[in-house]
């Protein structure tokens, strides 16, 4: 499907017109987020969305990324509410990453030595 084919199908059906531009404003959001963190603390963040209880809901794939980011809650429902969010709290959520996601780290294993 063209880029045009896909315009054309948005502008045409109103839901997914709106799910489209609610797609585009959360990564706008998560842009804007991650923008306001550390680079480090900013690469471990999967997703960002809010709820209906007017949650900010950050996304990572590791608990350890979790904590981190759980002591910038703070700064994150700040930097949401700056670019118009009425978001009230904050979230932190793990989603592990899939094993098509991850890279793998796994070490060879161990070679037989070989005898003289």
């Amino acid at each position: 499907m063209s880029a045009k084919d896909l315009k054309s199908l948005l502008a045409n059906n109103v839901s997914l017109a709106g799910l489209a531009q609610r797609a585009s404003a959360m990564q706008s959001l998560r842009a804007t987020i991650a923008g306001g963190l550390p680079e480090q603390l900013a690469n471990h963040i999967v997703d960002v969305a809010v709820d209906d209880g007017h949650a900010l809901v950050v996304v990572t794939h590791e608990p350890a990324w979790a904590a981190r980011l759980r002591f910038h809650s703070a700064d994150m429902l700040s930097l949401a509410r700056r670019s118009g969010v009425p978001a009230t709290h904050c979230q932190i959520k793990v989603r592990p990453a899939t094993q098509t996601q991850e890279t793998d780290t796994t070490p060879a294993p161990p070679q037989p030595r070989q005898t003289s």
